[in-house]
């Protein structure tokens, strides 16, 4: 089997990625700090029951209880993904 030299070069993206980033840093601050306070309220239950989470699902493994795994699982996707997506449409605590 031959194998073919030749090599396509990726595209770069480090300009339009470093143009993202400069243009972030100038685009409304007072909107990201204020999501950074409204989140900052909510972290710490956030984070105890994303772990809460994980624990029942390692004990459901465990113990091999799909009903301990799933609402382990329900736990972390509420903690991470839901709750976090509620509280940004919101807006305010």
């Amino acid at each position: 089997m031959v194998w073919s030299s030749s090599v396509t070069p990726g595209k770069d993206t480090f300009v339009p990625v470093l143009a993202l980033a400069i243009l972030a840093q100038f685009s409304n601050r007072d909107h990201a700090l204020s999501l950074e306070r409204l989140f900052s309220d909510y972290r710490g239950p956030l984070i105890t029951m994303a772990v809460g989470g994980f624990i029942l699902g390692v004990i459901g493994h465990l113990v091999q209880s799909k009903t301990v795994v799933v609402t382990g699982i329900v736990l972390v996707f509420a903690a991470l993904v839901a709750f976090p997506i509620i509280l940004y449409v919101r807006g305010a605590p």
